[in-house]
């Protein structure tokens, strides 16, 4: 305090010398009261002390002194210490106001302390409005000495200035810093506690939260009075604060402090007086809900308004069509039921005469505080403060409606003004022309609560609601943007960035309330219908809005959400199908998926989310029901994204490449099939190693995880799905097999083999449990066998791994599927034997077929010692189908089987019809002369058999003579070489049954070749 005295010209006075310097005390000064002062007039009833008795406003208004009788003296009484009267705010301004503080937090400790002791009620309330009173008398002080002393800044640089003239100079910036401490002091009215907000009861002792209240309008008021006669004084100058700037980052003046003061008193008024407003409503709300009653008609004619809106509505038409004055319904005018229905007659007659020729109209809508934000929108209010009201009841309500506790019967009663409170938001925001008036207060934090406690049919009107918000937002946005590029447009159109922001704001608190939900209820396995249609408006506002997204969507909200609700492999696909279906019916997005950022993987993972859905639709049908609504609907969806998929540019251009053409657009399985086809022959005509390297990559990206989506079904067993499961891998490994012998692709092959093929489970025979599995496997094997035998021949890395497993998957299945005695059915719809055969050889069936004959050489022909074989004239029959069924001309093709098959002619005189088989087709090969694969394999059977099976041998070389003569006639000196070993190692001398066996077979062939020579 000595630091404040030190520098004053004029140090405060002694009280002794009050008389000396004739100091007058002044009068009470003008202050705010809500008392009523007993024995006033009704007339009258403002109180003696107020702003308007005193004359204080008019004063203000008239640039008078504020209080010409006050302050004449030479010093002035001001928290009990006596000051100069000119120069006190001058040199001791911190000191002043640092006192003013203390009285007001004096005060608010006051309040905090008392009690509702009677007792103390009297010394309290004196001892509050004695605090008040010294306050309102130091701001009555601030004005005064503006008024009569201060002077407008003149320069300072002419010369050296008294320290007091410079402390003058920079009064002006030093009390606008200092109200703008006061007012974050004391704080806005809105922020005080709910009981110093009410505390008005009808006492002559008032508490000292009475006092408080009234203290904060009394400096709130003269905060104002004090900014605009200073800027009277000043002269329009614009005065500076050098230590502070506002909430916006701006530096501090006198006409920024107003002008936040002037909006936030008017808001708090506003909102301490709702109450007020809301009887009002209510008040005539209930005058025109009230029955009618004429006094010179007594009761007759009263009756009930009916509940029905559709009986409202017709009565609203009915009194809307005035009839003239001398009809039968116009003399029954005071008859009506109520009061409502006489105001819509007399409104219409009023619009009909000044809207000759009948002109529609809206119908009126005055009831309830949403019709009140409608009349705030139509004349082009902000609703901020009634619509945040409205939205705290709203919170208020759904927060009940959100807890447990809440019993259902309460439960259903609350849902009544939820509904009607989604009704009107909506229609709010369907009759805002731009939504800049503050719609978005609204939506607040009560919908995160009533969302997740709504049942099914509440939750289809929450969501419905959210539909019509979303896409009104969008709209709008959308129509100022093309208005922002226009040059002329309405003056009462706000401006673009005003708009733009409070866009946002709209898009920030949908959000935050709504998006979190959403993603919440994403993964369930009963989605409703509507969630898909909000996530797509969701991400259509992210395309239109980007930068509205919450920070964890961020940088690419759209990729995040189509994330979320489209591409996740966990999700339902009747959420995905209705999802993709409503995005890729929208212009903009496909063209952001064809062009934007990432817009090839994007493309990509929509036609894996399609290959997925379409791969799981029978997950989610019921097997009892497969017609269900359910199951219908994800037909149709299916079909729709079908549609949608093939027009997809990506989609477009391999079909193109392909020069294939779906035939059924919308037929999601011949559709899947063409698509896997023409990728597979787009990567076989690509040449450049760098372009195959990213055609192998695009499709591993259409595919995804395909195991992981069809593992349901081999868990479940469902006939459908195991069926359309195998049929499709299947054509996958057939018509990408070049592509799935890539090193970058080939562990797909390998788990699609190990897991589909060859599984643990389905190589046991004796299982009974895997019949679904196994009949679907066996109407697609044929497809995969013919796509892993051109994967063997290509491969470069893992070729022999891979003809290994191929081998194991045609031993596993031929044996599975061979019956046990010969049925020519069994054997002509073998499936390995269907995936063998071709009407015209190629290439790749004929490395098949070589695979199937070594499979049958290896593990279905070998005799151990002298048992039979099992199934042998099963595997005779296979054999000779494979073979008659094509028209392979390769000798060493077809010598593959044949030392076994000798030997079985030779052990069990069985396969005659295949030997002469194979025998045909080699001479035929080889013309008049003998084959050398042929004789090459007779050769290697009798050095094999010689001593052992010697009679058998020549049998057999009997049969073969009769069929080619030629082959066994170049065997004639190999054969008498090997009966003079065979008779030179047993040392008998001659053989003769071997001789004679001999000397049959070549005196057959010397018969045979005379015959054919004659």
């Amino acid at each position: 305090m000595e630091g404040e005295f030190s520098q004053s010209l004029t140090p405060p006075v002694s009280p002794s010398a009050l008389d000396h310097y004739g100091e007058s005390a002044p009068s009470q000064p003008a202050c705010f009261t809500c008392a009523h002062e007993p024995g006033r007039e009704e007339t009258g009833r403002l109180s003696s002390n107020g702003y308007i008795s005193r004359g204080a406003l008019k004063r203000l208004l008239l640039k008078l002194d504020p209080a010409p009788a006050d302050f004449e003296g030479d010093t002035v009484d001001i928290f009990d210490f006596p000051w100069v009267t000119e120069t006190a705010l001058v040199e001791s301004t911190k000191l002043l106001f640092g006192l003013f503080r203390q009285k007001v937090l004096k005060l608010e400790t006051l309040v905090q302390s008392s009690s509702h002791d009677f007792g103390q009620a009297s010394s309290l309330h004196y001892e509050a409005e004695e605090l008040r009173q010294q306050c309102v008398l130091f701001l009555s002080y601030i004005k005064v000495f503006i008024y009569r002393f201060l002077e407008p800044s003149q320069s300072l640089d002419e010369g050296p200035v008294h320290l007091f003239k410079d402390t003058e100079a920079h009064l002006p910036s030093v009390l606008v810093e200092e109200l703008f401490s006061i007012t974050l002091l004391i704080g806005r009215i809105k922020n005080l506690p709910a009981n110093v907000q009410s505390c008005l009861p009808p006492l002559q002792l008032f508490p000292p939260s009475v006092k408080l209240l009234h203290l904060h309008l009394d400096i709130h008021w003269s905060v104002l009075e004090i900014l605009h006669l200073l800027e009277q004084r000043m002269m329009g100058q614009v005065v500076y604060a050098h230590q502070f700037v506002n909430l916006t980052g701006e530096t501090l003046t006198n006409i920024s402090l107003f002008e936040d003061q002037v909006n936030n008193l008017l808001c708090d008024l506003i909102g301490l007086a709702m109450n007020k407003y809301n009887k009002v409503c209510v008040f005539l709300t209930n005058i025109v809900n009230s029955s009618l009653t004429v006094p010179w008609l007594g009761v007759s004619g009263l009756g009930s308004i009916s509940r029905t809106p559709l009986s409202l509505l017709q009565q609203a038409k009915s009194c809307c069509r005035p009839a003239s004055v001398g009809s039968n319904s116009h003399t029954q005018l005071y008859r009506s039921t109520n009061s409502f229905h006489i105001f819509l007659r007399i409104l219409a007659l009023h619009l009909s005469q000044e809207h000759a020729g009948g002109a529609p109209w809206r119908q009126i809508k005055g009831r309830g505080q949403l019709a009140l934000v409608l009349l705030y929108l139509e004349k082009g209010l902000d609703a901020g403060a009634l619509a945040e009201q409205l939205a705290t009841y709203f919170s208020q309500a759904a927060r009940e409606f959100y807890l447990k506790t809440t019993e259902p019967l309460r439960k259903l009663a609350l849902w009544a003004p939820l509904s009607s409170y989604l009704e009107g938001v909506s229609e709010v925001f369907e009759t805002s022309p731009n939504l800049a008036l503050s719609e978005e207060r609204l939506l607040n934090e009560g919908f995160g609560l009533l969302l997740p406690a709504c049942r099914q049919s509440e939750l289809s009107s929450a969501l419905g609601f959210l539909q019509t918000v979303l896409a009104q937002l969008r709209r709008v946005h959308q129509r100022c943007g093309q208005q922002s590029h226009s040059i002329d447009f309405p003056s009462w159109v706000p401006l673009h960035s005003v708009v733009k922001e409070r866009h946002q704001a709209v898009a920030a608190a949908l959000w935050s309330h709504f998006f979190p939900f959403l993603c919440g209820m994403r993964l369930s396995q009963t989605p409703p219908p509507q969630l898909a249609d909000a996530a797509a408006g969701f991400t259509l506002l992210a395309l239109d809005m980007p930068g509205s997204a919450p920070q964890n969507l961020q940088p690419h909200p759209i990729q995040s959400i189509m994330q979320s609700f489209g591409w996740d492999e966990m999700l339902h696909p009747l959420l995905v199908t209705h999802y993709l279906n409503h995005l890729l019916q929208n212009g903009e997005l496909v063209i952001w998926v064809s062009s934007g950022p990432g817009s090839g993987s994007a493309q990509a993972l929509c036609v894996r989310a399609w290959i997925r859905c379409v791969l799981q639709q029978y997950l989610h049908k019921s097997q009892d029901a497969p017609d269900s609504r359910a199951g219908r609907n994800l037909d149709e969806q299916l079909a729709e994204l079908t549609r949608q998929i093939l027009q997809l540019p990506e989609v477009e251009s391999v079909l193109q490449r392909a020069g294939l053409h779906p035939v059924a657009a919308r037929d999601p399985k011949p559709a899947m099939a063409v698509f896997i086809r023409a990728v597979g022959r787009s990567y076989c005509e690509l040449q450049l190693l760098s372009e195959r390297s990213s055609a192998v990559s695009r499709a591993l990206e259409y595919v995804g995880d395909i195991l992981k989506y069809i593992k349901p079904y081999l868990l479940n067993k469902s006939r459908e799905g195991l069926q359309l499961v195998y049929w499709t891998v299947g054509c996958l490994v057939k018509h990408w097999s070049y592509l799935l012998a890539t090193t970058k692709a080939q562990q797909l092959l390998f788990r699609i083999v190990d897991v589909l093929l060859l599984p643990h489970a389905l190589l046991q025979q004796d299982s009974g449990a895997h019949t679904q599995m196994i009949s679907a496997l066996k109407e697609s094997l044929p497809l995969f066998l013919q796509g892993l035998s051109v994967a063997v021949s290509v491969s470069q890395s893992q070729g022999a791994y891979l003809k290994q497993q191929l081998h194991s998957v045609i031993s596993q299945y031929l044996s599975r599927f061979l019956p046990t005695t010969p049925s020519t059915g069994a054997v002509v719809n073998h499936p390995v034997l269907l995936a063998a055969c071709e009407s015209t050889p190629t290439p790749q069936g004929e490395r098949l077929r070589r695979s199937i004959l070594h499979v049958l050489r290896e593990n279905f022909l070998q005799f151990k010692g002298l048992t039979p074989i099992p199934r042998l004239a099963a595997v005779l029959s296979f054999l000779l189908e494979l073979l008659k069924r094509n028209s392979d001309r390769d000798p060493a093709l077809h010598t593959i089987p044949l030392p076994l098959v000798l030997r079985c002619l030779m052990l069990v005189n069985e396969p005659q019809e295949v030997t002469q088989l194979i025998v045909e087709r080699c001479t035929a090969a080889a013309g008049e002369q003998p084959c050398e694969h042929t004789t090459t394999i007779l050769q290697a059977f009798v050095e094999e058999n010689e001593g052992v099976y010697d009679q058998q041998v020549y049998n057999v070389l009997e049969v073969v003579a009769v069929l080619h003569p030629f082959t066994v006639t170049a065997l004639i000196p190999f054969l008498s070489l090997s009966l003079r070993k065979i008779e030179c190692k047993r040392g008998l001398g001659k053989n003769t049954s071997l001789s004679n066996s001999y000397l049959y077979v070549n005196s057959g062939q010397a018969e045979m070749i005379s015959l054919e020579e004659d």
